[in-house]
């Protein structure tokens, strides 16, 4: 199966859309003061175990590559993700937690 990422961040998503132009998975993300936060991530019941989640986790660290920006994995499927692939990935697009909220204003 064909799928290609689509990246709709007005609305808080990255799709991956088949051949036909059918939805078939997604990743709930929400961009703030430099940091990507991954809430969720869906796929189609019956692809699972097909590799096709990892496109979701792909998308969304090429966008925060290409914007400089960090990833913060609310999504306990893509935080294992990253945390598996740290070759794939690297931890340098990480966040690192604030240790107080002096930190961040």
């Amino acid at each position: 199966m064909e799928v290609n990422a689509v990246r709709d961040l007005e609305h808080q998503r990255i799709a991956l859309v088949d051949e036909t132009g059918k939805e078939v998975g997604k990743i709930m993300v929400y961009v703030e003061y430099g940091i990507v936060t991954l809430n969720h991530t869906q796929l189609d019941p019956s692809l699972k175990g097909t590799g096709l989640g990892i496109k979701l986790i792909d998308d969304a660290v090429a966008y925060t590559r290409e914007n400089n920006l960090k990833i913060n994995a609310l999504c306990p499927y893509a935080r294992k993700m990253l945390e598996r692939n740290k070759e794939r990935y690297g931890e340098d697009i990480i966040a690192k937690p604030l240790e107080s909220s002096e930190e961040f204003f």
